[in-house]
Protein backbone atom coordinates (compact mmCIF):
# COMPACT_ATOMS: atom_id res chain seq x y z
CA UNK A 1 0.00 0.00 0.00
CA UNK A 2 2.82 2.62 0.76
CA UNK A 3 4.08 2.63 -3.27
CA UNK A 4 -0.10 3.62 -4.36
CA UNK A 5 0.10 5.90 -1.44
CA UNK A 6 3.18 7.56 -2.73
CA UNK A 7 1.39 6.95 -6.53
CA UNK A 8 -1.64 8.86 -5.37
CA UNK A 9 0.13 11.79 -3.32
CA UNK A 10 2.12 12.57 -6.60
CA UNK A 11 -0.97 12.68 -8.73
CA UNK A 12 -2.87 14.77 -5.66
CA UNK A 13 0.58 17.28 -6.41
CA UNK A 14 0.58 17.12 -10.76
CA UNK A 15 -3.12 17.78 -10.19
CA UNK A 16 -3.01 20.53 -8.36
CA UNK A 17 -0.78 22.35 -11.14
CA UNK A 18 -2.33 21.20 -13.23
CA UNK A 19 -5.61 23.03 -12.32
CA UNK A 20 -3.53 26.01 -12.10
CA UNK A 21 -2.09 25.88 -15.15
CA UNK A 22 -5.50 25.19 -16.78
CA UNK A 23 -7.73 27.89 -15.16
CA UNK A 24 -5.15 30.22 -16.05
CA UNK A 25 -5.27 29.36 -19.27
CA UNK A 26 -8.96 29.71 -19.68
CA UNK A 27 -9.19 33.01 -18.00
CA UNK A 28 -6.27 34.30 -20.66
CA UNK A 29 -8.37 32.77 -23.84
CA UNK A 30 -10.93 35.18 -22.37
CA UNK A 31 -7.88 37.91 -22.25
CA UNK A 32 -6.28 37.48 -25.27
CA UNK A 33 -9.79 37.80 -27.68
CA UNK A 34 -10.42 41.34 -25.49
CA UNK A 35 -6.76 42.91 -26.34
CA UNK A 36 -7.59 41.29 -29.76
CA UNK A 37 -11.00 43.95 -29.85
CA UNK A 38 -8.80 46.67 -28.65
CA UNK A 39 -7.53 49.25 -31.53
CA UNK A 40 -4.35 50.34 -28.13
CA UNK A 41 -3.47 46.70 -27.19
CA UNK A 42 0.18 46.42 -27.14
CA UNK A 43 1.20 43.72 -29.49
CA UNK A 44 3.92 42.32 -27.10
CA UNK A 45 0.96 41.44 -24.51
CA UNK A 46 -0.83 39.81 -26.95
CA UNK A 47 2.65 37.67 -28.12
CA UNK A 48 3.68 37.25 -24.76
CA UNK A 49 -0.29 35.60 -23.54
CA UNK A 50 -0.09 33.39 -26.59
CA UNK A 51 3.43 31.91 -26.60
CA UNK A 52 2.00 30.87 -23.08
CA UNK A 53 -0.91 29.30 -24.41
CA UNK A 54 0.81 26.72 -27.00
CA UNK A 55 1.87 24.31 -24.40
CA UNK A 56 -1.26 22.62 -22.97
CA UNK A 57 -0.28 20.32 -20.53
CA UNK A 58 -2.54 17.21 -19.65
CA UNK A 59 -3.01 14.36 -16.69
CA UNK A 60 -1.13 10.89 -16.57
CA UNK A 61 -1.61 9.12 -13.37
CA UNK A 62 1.35 7.50 -11.95
CA UNK A 63 -0.22 3.57 -12.28
CA UNK A 64 3.16 1.69 -10.95
CA UNK A 65 1.81 0.88 -7.62
CA UNK A 66 -1.66 0.04 -8.64
CA UNK A 67 -0.52 -2.56 -11.39
CA UNK A 68 1.79 -3.82 -9.37
CA UNK A 69 -1.39 -4.70 -7.01
CA UNK A 70 -3.75 -6.14 -9.47
CA UNK A 71 -0.28 -8.19 -10.72
CA UNK A 72 0.08 -9.53 -7.15
CA UNK A 73 -3.46 -10.37 -6.62
CA UNK A 74 -3.00 -7.48 -3.71
CA UNK A 75 -5.89 -5.98 -3.72
CA UNK A 76 -8.02 -8.42 -2.21
CA UNK A 77 -6.02 -8.35 0.47
CA UNK A 78 -7.60 -4.79 1.37
CA UNK A 79 -9.67 -5.62 4.07
CA UNK A 80 -11.90 -2.44 3.88
CA UNK A 81 -14.31 -3.25 0.57
CA UNK A 82 -15.15 0.59 0.11
CA UNK A 83 -11.71 1.59 -0.11
CA UNK A 84 -10.70 -1.07 -2.85
CA UNK A 85 -13.63 -0.42 -4.31
CA UNK A 86 -12.61 3.44 -4.50
CA UNK A 87 -9.55 2.24 -5.49
CA UNK A 88 -10.25 0.60 -8.47
CA UNK A 89 -12.84 3.04 -9.61
CA UNK A 90 -10.58 5.84 -9.31
CA UNK A 91 -7.92 4.08 -11.50
CA UNK A 92 -10.02 2.21 -13.73
CA UNK A 93 -12.93 4.41 -14.46
CA UNK A 94 -11.81 8.50 -13.13
CA UNK A 95 -8.42 8.36 -14.82
CA UNK A 96 -9.10 6.89 -17.46
CA UNK A 97 -11.93 9.60 -17.84
CA UNK A 98 -9.05 12.16 -17.44
CA UNK A 99 -6.95 10.74 -19.45
CA UNK A 100 -9.56 10.35 -22.11
CA UNK A 101 -10.66 13.74 -21.64
CA UNK A 102 -7.24 15.39 -21.95
CA UNK A 103 -6.90 13.52 -24.98
CA UNK A 104 -9.86 15.24 -26.57
CA UNK A 105 -8.46 18.58 -24.91
CA UNK A 106 -5.08 18.33 -26.96
CA UNK A 107 -6.74 17.68 -29.95
CA UNK A 108 -9.12 20.77 -29.59
CA UNK A 109 -6.50 22.46 -28.59
CA UNK A 110 -3.97 21.95 -31.57
CA UNK A 111 -6.90 22.17 -34.47
CA UNK A 112 -8.67 25.35 -32.68
CA UNK A 113 -5.43 27.48 -31.50
CA UNK A 114 -1.89 26.36 -32.58
CA UNK A 115 -2.94 25.17 -36.05
CA UNK A 116 -4.73 28.20 -36.36
CA UNK A 117 -1.83 30.67 -35.22
CA UNK A 118 0.81 29.03 -37.87
CA UNK A 119 0.65 31.69 -40.55
CA UNK A 120 0.37 34.12 -38.01
CA UNK A 121 2.85 33.00 -34.96
CA UNK A 122 6.14 32.31 -35.81
CA UNK A 123 6.23 28.99 -32.61
CA UNK A 124 10.29 29.31 -32.90
CA UNK A 125 10.58 32.66 -31.95
CA UNK A 126 7.32 32.99 -30.17
CA UNK A 127 6.68 36.05 -32.26
CA UNK A 128 4.05 37.53 -33.89
CA UNK A 129 4.17 37.66 -37.71
CA UNK A 130 0.41 39.05 -38.62
CA UNK A 131 -1.82 40.69 -35.43
CA UNK A 132 -4.45 41.66 -37.66
CA UNK A 133 -4.95 37.84 -39.05
CA UNK A 134 -5.83 37.04 -35.38
CA UNK A 135 -8.71 39.22 -36.10
CA UNK A 136 -10.79 36.65 -37.87
CA UNK A 137 -13.75 36.46 -36.32
CA UNK A 138 -13.45 32.32 -36.86
CA UNK A 139 -10.53 32.93 -34.79
CA UNK A 140 -12.29 35.08 -32.07
CA UNK A 141 -15.16 32.98 -31.64
CA UNK A 142 -12.34 29.11 -30.74
CA UNK A 143 -10.37 31.42 -27.87
CA UNK A 144 -14.33 31.25 -26.29
CA UNK A 145 -14.89 28.07 -27.32
CA UNK A 146 -11.00 27.25 -26.02
CA UNK A 147 -12.06 28.96 -22.78
CA UNK A 148 -14.95 26.55 -21.89
CA UNK A 149 -12.89 23.67 -23.15
CA UNK A 150 -9.82 24.25 -20.59
CA UNK A 151 -13.05 25.28 -17.60
CA UNK A 152 -14.03 21.93 -18.27
CA UNK A 153 -10.95 20.12 -18.21
CA UNK A 154 -9.83 22.38 -15.36
CA UNK A 155 -13.40 20.99 -13.30
CA UNK A 156 -12.44 17.14 -14.24
CA UNK A 157 -9.76 17.57 -13.15
CA UNK A 158 -10.90 19.15 -9.72
CA UNK A 159 -13.56 16.23 -9.24
CA UNK A 160 -10.65 13.60 -9.59
CA UNK A 161 -8.61 15.64 -7.39
CA UNK A 162 -11.50 15.01 -4.90
CA UNK A 163 -11.75 11.21 -5.42
CA UNK A 164 -8.02 11.09 -4.78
Amino acid sequence: MGRIHKDLSADVEKMDTLIKIHSSKAANFLVIKSLLHQENALKSDIQKLIANQIQSPTFYPKQSGFKSMLSNNELGAIQNIELRKSLIDLYESTYERLIYNGHIYDKIHIEKFNEYLMPYFDFGTNQLIDIEGLKNSVFLNSLAYLNEVAKAYTQLLEQAKKRN
